[in-house]
């Protein structure tokens, strides 16, 4: 077959021209027609022992293996990909570094749950190189669509997602192919492009989990923009239904990092308030928590710590990291009086306080209900009252002597000589 189909386009191969110096542009333009054109610009002269002769069109696969190298590391990356259809010899010069490429841009796969996003994942999951490559999978909407769901009666539920063709090809490849993958992200964004609803994408989710005993490690839930205010969801079903099915427990045995990202808006608040305590009941080896907030005034969104403080004492808890939060009321307070005697370490970044709570008041209850505590950071906090931000990070002994003598230093926020300061 001609690989004149496969030559490199004509701006990626004149930025490599144009880079070269003179002794490498005249080996390139001994082979190459189009190069020698492009080096017009540059006086050439000859050498008396160097004899012009012009190849075919590919010069790219002439070159010397150390012109090539070098070649395949100017390349960007979409370039050199491209290039490794050129033939065998590109294949193999482009294989290291395009192994980084791939093992870089391949961790993270995306579904829609749609046929063909996951016959995407499925060509993926049966190359011979690239399957033990991915390690999370994000489920992002609009979701769908699928064929052949039966709905029950009872809850206008999926009856089996498994059933579902489409989700038992998923099932199997997480089963069987996709070995290393074992975090989960899942967008609980309402679409009004979507096929499935967002308790719809939930239940399919746990199922998966639990049927195919894939127990993820990470699992992240997440949203990203707010609905139109006159947008009502037409189909939202309570999720108190997936206690019929005492089986998903089984898919948190593994779990040690939960993410929850706010903002998570009102329409959603019946489902979140039953998956959080769900899935902290059922998780013994959870421990860390990271909590990322909206840090705005938007009362519409949902309290993430009003939904975890419904769920039972959890004793394995030891991380606790809560970036970009605004504490309203007291429900840190009393979620520490439960399950902060396991804390081991806790952060707190880009967070405020409301004026009848100060930072003070905060370590306070850190001093009175984190008796395990070994490190605490504050970076970046602010007062409501005060602009100024504060830093600091405190690890070792001592650490309910360290904190008595923050309270202090918070009491008097004094931002002058409070400049940016790590302590170890």
């Amino acid at each position: 077959m001609s690989s004149r189909r496969h030559r490199l386009l004509p701006e990626p191969f004149y930025r490599i021209v144009d880079d070269l110096d003179e002794i490498d542009l005249r080996s390139l333009r001994l082979i190459s027609r189009e190069a020698n054109r492009r080096g017009r610009r540059r006086p050439f002269k000859p050498h008396r022992r160097l004899r012009v002769q012009y190849g075919p069109s590919s010069g790219f696969n002439k070159l010397p293996v150390e012109l090539l190298y070098m070649v395949v590391n100017l390349l960007e990356d979409r370039d050199m990909i491209s290039l490794q259809r050129v033939s065998k010899r590109m294949t193999s010069v482009t294989y290291e570094r395009s192994c980084l490429i791939f093992d870089r841009c391949l961790r993270t796969i995306r579904t829609d749950l749609s046929s063909s996003s996951i016959a995407q994942i499925q060509y993926l999951a049966s190359h011979p190189v690239f399957h033990h490559i991915p390690q999370a999978l994000q489920i992002v909407p609009p979701f769908g669509p699928l064929p052949n769901i039966e709905r029950s009666s009872s809850f206008n539920e999926i009856e089996s997602p498994a059933s579902i063709p489409t989700l038992k090809i998923l099932k199997q490849l997480l089963q069987y192919s996709l070995p290393n993958c074992k975090s989960f992200e899942l967008c609980l964004d309402s679409n009004e492009n979507d096929h499935l609803s967002t308790d719809d994408v939930v239940q399919i989710l746990f199922h998966l989990f639990a049927e195919t005993e894939r127990s993820p490690e990470q699992l992240t839930l997440y949203s990203q923009s707010s609905p139109s205010p006159e947008t009502s969801p037409q189909d939202l079903r309570s999720l108190y239904r997936i206690t019929a099915h005492p089986d998903i427990s089984r898919a948190w045995t593994n779990l040690h990092t939960l993410t929850i990202s706010e903002p998570y808006f009102q329409h959603l608040c019946w489902s979140l308030e039953f998956i959080f305590p769900l899935i902290l009941e059922h998780a013994p080896r959870l421990e860390r928590l990271i909590i990322i907030g909206s840090n705005t005034k938007d009362y519409n969104s949902v309290n993430a710590l009003t939904a975890i403080n419904k769920a039972i004492p959890m004793c394995g808890l030891k991380h606790i990291e809560i970036r970009n939060w605004e504490f309203r009321d007291h429900g840190f307070h009393d979620w520490l009086s439960a399950n902060g005697h396991q804390l081991t370490s806790l952060t707190f970044s880009e967070c405020a306080t409301e004026p009848y709570q100060g930072w003070h008041d905060m370590l306070g209850d850190v001093q009175s209900y984190c008796t395990a505590l070994e490190s605490i950071t504050l970076d970046n906090i602010k007062d409501s009252t005060r602009e100024s931000r504060y830093y600091r990070t405190y690890k070792g002994t001592g650490m309910m002597a360290k904190l008595e003598e923050l309270k202090i230093e918070l009491r008097a926020w004094d931002p002058e000589p409070l400049a940016p300061l790590i302590l170890y």
